[in-house]
């Protein structure tokens, strides 16, 4: 029996194999990939198909159109009108605009939420920005900021929208309160802000240089010598290269986000301004101001394999073509997130993948990308007695809104050791499932050796794989994990921590009294273990907050691990954490 921490007050009777599935939203069936090019002196937008780098159509918007921000699922484009203080509404099926609104005195740049429920505008002469709630296309709320606000970026988990003045400073919004909760000062003016994929650093150029900021606690960690009059700035897809536009060498530079190294200098045209990625990330756009094209770069070879003529004055302030291509139908989820074998025997997980859209999926299988000498076989169970159903390796359907589960028989040809190795997990008709490090990655130890093997399950209060934390009263949270060791005896330290996030948490644990749930010890940052083979070791976690942390189920995660004395895991399992 598997208890929660006492002071949780509840009790968890009974362990049960949970598999937590990050959010999934239904598969589109079409995906347009336009970017939209304010033609600043034009009064008009330019509609690119990236595909085929050609101009497709030119709408007539307001007068001097600078921002423009793209709905995630590309249907709608927003477009900043400074001449005439607008936002235009375009249509991107139907190439028109259906609706023009009243904004702020100068708005200059504009982003929508991802899950577009919401514009945010930067409205220059007012010092404010406006909200527009998308259902109703009307400013619901005006947000004072910095002085002469001039560029807005939303994270992608759409928790914060960061917004730069142009004076010295960046105010940062909560989208959920729509308030200002923090305010940073630079001493050279913000131009333009980028965040990466996982939400956790924003790049912002600035006129000399390019400032890079964690997002989690809103302080600087490096600053670029990027050159003088930096201007746009954008992040691949992959979240592996920072692009920053540099106007003093009319090129764009791109920036290796893990070395934080200069990788390539590209030369564009003259007066370079923006520059966005196409939505599979195998293009960038950079709008020439005083050329009146926009140089489209191939992102592999990384050069320009075409220059498309656009209206008058390009200027594209932001986000100017869709964030990203299509959201899969699949998520899935692997348990346990580790196994440790001695080398001769197989490693065996349990894998749940769920069709998250209406259409039935056919041909759903799950493939071994590397690494060499590494095996996989899969074969569908019955998710109510775990027993096996079907054939092995074969393909099946997964109905719509349903699911199927595997399990998973890892061989390896020689000793090895792979850290949250990914798997693919795909279907026809859509993308395969986002890769989750901790929901369906593995870690996998060959040893040729004995060696102790975790396998470790975690229960959370509230059934579901999250751990809520009541920081608005002042309370932590906390779960409880059971393990068993299906190896050798070992002595290991259970460790917790956040993966690559950033987190404003602390947590502690301590192993417990499986008859009680009683803490044998204080809890502890880390917790020294003997285990025999076949023990089944009981733990509590406890999760204290400094700040709040949005649902965000794929980033926002607390690890425990069964590490030995060099750091190297046995088995480990994870939850999500967020704040109330």
């Amino acid at each position: 029996m598997l208890r929660l921490p006492r002071h949780s007050g509840r009790r968890w009777a009974v362990l049960t194999l949970a598999l937590l599935l990050p959010c999934a939203a239904s598969a589109q069936e079409s995906y347009v990939l336009n970017a939209y090019i304010p033609n600043y002196g034009g009064s008009s937008v330019s509609v690119i198909d990236t595909a085929t780098n050609t101009v497709t159509a030119t709408i007539g918007v307001g007068y001097e159109p600078m921002g423009v921000a793209v709905t995630a699922n590309g249907s709608t484009a927003y477009v900043a009108n400074l001449g005439d203080n607008t936002v235009s509404v375009i249509d991107a099926a139907g190439g028109t605009v259906t609706t023009t609104i009243p904004v702020g005195n100068m708005p200059t740049a504009l982003a929508v939420t991802p899950n577009g429920a919401k514009v945010y505008v930067a409205n220059g002469n007012d010092n404010n920005v406006s909200v527009i709630d998308t259902t109703t296309d009307t400013v619901v709320n005006l947000i004072a900021v910095g002085n002469s606000p001039d560029a807005v970026t939303i994270t992608p988990d759409g928790t914060k929208a960061y917004v730069a003045d142009s004076v010295l400073g960046l105010s940062v919004i909560d989208t959920q309160s729509d308030t200002v909760i923090a305010t940073l000062g630079f001493d050279s003016a913000p131009i333009q802000i980028a965040i990466t994929p996982d939400s956790r650093t924003a790049y912002i150029t600035n006129v000399n240089y390019t400032t890079v900021l964690d997002t989690a606690s809103n302080s600087v960690t490096t600053t670029l010598n990027t050159g003088n009059e930096n201007a746009g700035v954008a992040i691949s897809p992959d979240g592996t290269q920072a692009w920053i536009v540099n106007g003093d060498s009319e090129a764009v530079l791109v920036i290796d986000i893990a070395t934080e190294t200069l990788v390539a200098t590209i030369p564009v045209g003259n007066s370079p301004n923006g520059v966005a990625f196409s939505a599979d990330g195998t293009k960038a756009f950079v709008v020439n101001f005083s050329d009146d094209d926009v140089s489209v770069i191939d992102t592999l070879a990384l050069k320009v394999e075409a220059t498309v003529g656009v209206g008058n004055s390009p200027n594209a302030v932001g986000l100017f073509i869709a964030p990203a291509p299509p959201a899969s139908a699949l998520v899935a989820a692997i348990l346990p997130g580790g196994r440790s074998v001695q080398l001769g025997n197989p490693a065996t997980v349990f894998a749940t993948v769920l069709n998250a859209g209406a259409s039935d999926l056919d041909n759903c299988q799950i493939a071994l990308p590397g690494p060499d000498g590494l095996t996989l076989d899969y074969q569908t169970t019955d998710p109510a007695t775990n027993a096996l159903t079907g054939q092995p390796n074969t393909p099946v359907t997964i109905l719509g809104n349903g699911y199927q589960t595997f399990i998973l028989t890892f061989q390896a040809e020689a000793a090895l050791t792979v850290q949250a190795l990914p798997l693919v997990f795909g279907c026809d008709g859509t993308p395969p499932a986002p890769v989750t490090i901790g929901v369906d990655t593995i870690d996998l130890i060959f040893s040729p050796v004995p060696i102790a093997d975790i396998i470790a399950l975690a229960a959370t209060a509230s059934g579901n794989g999250v751990v809520t934390v009541p920081y608005s009263q002042g309370g932590d949270g906390a779960f409880a994990l059971a393990s068993v060791n299906a190896g050798a005896a070992g002595n290991l330290t259970v460790v917790t921590d956040t993966g690559d996030a950033s987190l404003p948490i602390t947590v502690s644990l301590c192993q417990t009294d499986p008859s009680n749930g009683q803490c044998l010890a204080p809890p502890a940052a880390a917790v020294p273990v003997s285990i025999a083979a076949n023990a089944t070791p009981t733990f509590s976690i406890f999760v204290s907050a400094s700040g709040t942390v949005g649902f965000a189920p794929g980033t926002s995660r607390i690890f425990v691990r069964f590490v030995d004395g060099g750091g190297t895991s046995h088995g480990s399992t994870s939850v999500a954490v967020m704040t109330d």
